[in-house]
C-alpha cells in the first residue's frame, strides 16, 4: 500500500515532461561525471547544454512549514561508509553513516534523526523519510515518455527531467515538486529511474528547493554504488 501511495499513476500530475527526448538522450551525463563535480561549481558543458533545453515555469506553491527542511537529505558524497543489503531484491548500496534504513513492503526508506522522531509520533515510513529505493513495474505504453509518466508519484509537478547513465544502464532523473499529505506544504524531490528487466529501480531523495536538472552529488554518488543482480526479462 505504501509503495502504491508513493509511486501511483500519473493521472494527477499537473504538468508533462518536456518533449525534446532525442536531444536529451544525445547529451546523457554519467553519474561519475556528476558525483565528481561540486554542487556549487559551474556545470559542465554537457550538463549545461542539457539544462538549456527547458525553461520550466515553477508552479504556484504553498509555503513549506518551517519544520520540513529537517527532512532534506544531507551527507557527504565522499563519506558513504554504511553498506546496506536488501535481501528481498538482492541489491547492495552505500549510504551516509548516520542514516537509518527501514524496509516496508519491499521498499527501503532512508531516515535521519528528524525522520525517526516523526515516525515515533505516528508518521508513516515514507512521510518520515528523506529518500529511499524501491522496484516498480514498467507499464506497457506506446512511448517512453508515457512509460515513465505512468510511474511518477501522484500529486507532484514535473520541474525538469534529464537522462543519465550508470553502470551501462540509461535512465531518467525527474525533479518534482510534491504536495505533502500531512503538512500540506510543497517539497522538492529527485527521482532516478533505472531500467531493470521488466521493472524500474526507483531511487529518490528530498532536496533543497533550488535543485533541478542533474542529480545532487549525494544522490549521484549513492546511485553509483548501487549493485543489482542480473535482471530477468
Amino acid at each position: 500500500m505504501l509503495a502504491l501511495l508513493l509511486t501511483g499513476c500519473a493521472a494527477e500530475l499537473r504538468s508533462a515532461p518536456p518533449a525534446d527526448v532525442a536531444n536529451r538522450t544525445a547529451l546523457t551525463p554519467t553519474l561519475a561525471q556528476i558525483s565528481a563535480t561540486s554542487d556549487t561549481a559551474e556545470p559542465s558543458p554537457m550538463l549545461s547544454a542539457t539544462s538549456q533545453l527547458v525553461d520550466p515555469s515553477p508552479p504556484t506553491t504553498t509555503p513549506i512549514p518551517s519544520s520540513f527542511p529537517s527532512l532534506i537529505a544531507t551527507g557527504s558524497p565522499d563519506d558513504l561508509l554504511q553498506p546496506y543489503t536488501n535481501s528481498r531484491e538482492d541489491y547492495t548500496v552505500s549510504l551516509p553513516p548516520d542514516w537509518t534504513v527501514i524496509t516496508s513492503l519491499g521498499a527501503a526508506y532512508f531516515l535521519n534523526q528528524a525522520g525517526l522522531d516523526q515516525r515515533s509520533q505516528g508518521r508513516t515510513d515514507w512521510e518520515s523519510s528523506i529518500g529511499g529505493i524501491q522496484f516498480v513495474g514498467r507499464h506497457a505504453r506506446p512511448t517512453e515518455d508515457e512509460r515513465y509518466g505512468s510511474i511518477l508519484p501522484n500529486h507532484c509537478s514535473i520541474i525538469d527531467w534529464q537522462p543519465f547513465e550508470t553502470n551501462g544502464r540509461q535512465g531518467r532523473i525527474y525533479t518534482l515538486d510534491c504536495d505533502h499529505p500531512v503538512t500540506g506544504g510543497i517539497y522538492r524531490r529527485q527521482h532516478m529511474y533505472i531500467p531493470y528487466g521488466s521493472r524500474f529501480v526507483e531511487v529518490w531523495m528530498n532536496v533543497d528547493r533550488d535543485v533541478s536538472g542533474a542529480p545532487t552529488r549525494l544522490l549521484a554518488a549513492i546511485v553509483a554504488t548501487l549493485k543489482l543482480p542480473r535482471a530477468s526479462s
